[in-house]
């Protein structure tokens, strides 16, 4: 077990040390190989197990990742020999990079894999994969109908995709990829308001996955078994109010900020439909919400039976950086 341990902190060490790497490569050709760095650092963590169903998950996993790091490699070494070709090269490179991440219209693997994972390997998968991708597509130049499109696709895809599920990890899945949606959005208009974004996220993700990761939970029903002191309940809500970017939390300032670009830049209507596609992804984090909050109506006074344990401890820390962070944020962009 020790040495288990120790293999996992290495790999997980040379993880961010490749999503470091990419960071400081002038090319694409160094990029890729960032990336392939990466993905041979993930699949050890991947397959912590011996269970037959992660050894399924990482075989499909790794062919995807095999078939995205593979059109990539060929395309940076046609564009410098066809550069007529130029245009219809980068969108299929583009393509690639939305294949590698999950971002429609190759999400299709997404809520699969994260459906056989651990809540941590949710997390990794979820923040740190998706890292050296982002920054692939902010090195490129992009084409903003392009860009708009696939964020568009992510978005109404995500939305809809999570509305029927009943298992948390696959509508956690979906809202990964209605998420990356929003930061492919702001890609175009603004890196900062992009790195901020997924500042938020990852927050947010870490805080969730933490909860549910130690009150064991995979699906709806299971919250009909959800027995806590109605505080530790709150923060649980708020932390999905605030995935959904309902006004006042803290998940509502990036995608507010994302709307005011788009209306800066006069793309209204694009903005009154993903604000109807964030509409309907706030329903199916209301569902778990609004389970939760009438199960724990009953409970009597906020601080009844309430003790300060190590999860909660942990929780309300994350929570009250998590809206200290916020607040910076909100009065640097006032500033600028």
């Amino acid at each position: 077990m020790y040495w288990k341990e120790v293999n996992k902190m290495l790999f997980m060490t040379c993880l961010i040390l490749s999503i470091y790497l990419s960071l400081n490569m002038s090319s694409f050709f160094g990029l890729w190989m960032s990336m392939e760095l990466n993905l041979m650092c993930f699949l050890p963590i991947l397959i912590s197990s011996k269970s037959m169903l992660e050894g399924e998950i990482m075989s499909k996993y790794f062919l995807i990742q095999f078939l995205g790091s593979f059109m990539f490699l060929y395309m940076i070494i046609l564009i410098d020999h066809l550069k007529d070709y130029e245009s219809y090269l980068n969108l299929i490179l583009i393509l690639s990079i939305c294949l590698k991440m999950g971002a429609s219209p190759f999400h299709f693997w997404i809520p699969s894999i994260f459906k056989g994972l651990s809540w941590t390997k949710i997390f990794i998968l979820s923040v740190f994969q998706k890292m050296i991708p982002l920054i692939v597509l902010v090195e490129m130049k992009l084409d903003i109908m392009i860009l708009l499109m696939i964020s568009f696709l992510s978005i109404f895809m995500g939305s809809l995709g999570g509305l029927n599920q009943f298992c948390i990890r696959k509508l956690m899945g979906f809202s990964s990829i209605s998420h990356l949606g929003w930061m492919l959005l702001l890609m175009k208009f603004s890196t900062y308001m992009l790195l901020i974004y997924f500042l938020f996220y990852s927050i947010l993700n870490l805080e969730i996955c933490y909860f549910f990761m130690k009150e064991n939970f995979s699906y709806l029903s299971d919250l009909l078994q959800f027995k806590s002191n109605k505080l530790f309940s709150t923060l649980f809500c708020f932390n999905f109010l605030s995935l959904g970017g309902l006004p006042p939390f803290f998940g509502f300032f990036p995608k507010a900020f994302s709307l005011a670009y788009l209306i800066q830049n006069n793309l209204n209507m694009f903005a009154f439909l993903i604000l109807i596609l964030s509409m309907i992804s706030l329903y199916f984090y209301l569902r778990l919400t609004l389970k939760n909050i009438s199960l724990t109506k009953k409970t009597g006074k906020l601080f009844k039976n309430f003790s300060f344990t190590k999860d909660f401890t942990v929780l309300f820390l994350l929570k009250v950086t998590s809206y200290f962070i916020s607040f910076l944020i909100f009065l640097v962009a006032l500033i600028n």
